[in-house]
């Protein structure tokens, strides 16, 4: 039986005012550890680190997580990623097929944010903040050729075989078939 005293992964949405307000304060902060720091693992971590922190200070609920355990935030299974608004990139790979289809067994909390070096510190705009829910991390275009893929195959205007090379070729990769077996149980010829 769950502990109700504990949130669960879906209560998250709950807490988005105090994301908000979290974004407003590192935006109003003089960060100095991060002044003519260009490295964008550093300025993640350092967002991961304080929201953290704020997540505590104003719910008193432990935020245990670390990069190394792989999610931030694991009491809602959330990873916190960040990236530049001027140069943008993403620190996720997916993992696996299911992961590039399906999406990732994690949430994700994205900051985008805008640093600036002043006199002796750095200003950490926080421009937006995106809650993305696991079944939406998939990626897109993968997953839309899947879907696609799968209704030509429902309407019978493909076999299997087709979808096969098609995913292969998407994807850069010839495992597709040998998922497609593990999945069904048996050998495709």
């Amino acid at each position: 039986m769950p502990n109700r005293n504990q949130p669960e992964e879906n209560d998250f949405l709950q807490y988005v005012d105090i994301i908000k307000d979290f974004c407003a304060d590192v935006s109003q902060r003089r960060i100095v550890e991060l002044f003519q720091v260009t490295d964008g693992k550093k300025i993640g971590t350092y967002i991961e680190r304080e929201c953290r922190k704020y997540l505590e200070e104003r719910t008193g609920l432990t935020m245990e997580g670390s990069a190394a355990l792989g999610k931030d935030l694991p009491l809602f299974n959330i990873d916190i990623k960040t990236t530049s608004a001027v140069q943008p990139q993403s620190s996720s790979p997916y993992r696996s097929i299911e992961e590039k289809i399906f999406g990732l067994p994690y949430n994700i909390l994205l900051f985008i944010y805008r640093k600036e070096d002043k006199e002796g510190f750095a200003e950490l705009e926080i421009l937006r903040c995106c809650y993305i829910p696991k079944e939406l991390t998939g990626d897109y275009s993968t997953t839309r050729l899947a879907r696609e893929l799968r209704e030509k195959y429902l309407r019978k205007e493909i076999g299997v075989d087709e979808i096969i090379r098609r995913l292969e070729e998407k994807l850069g990769i010839a495992e597709v078939e040998d998922k497609y077996n593990s999945w069904n149980g048996s050998t495709h010829n």
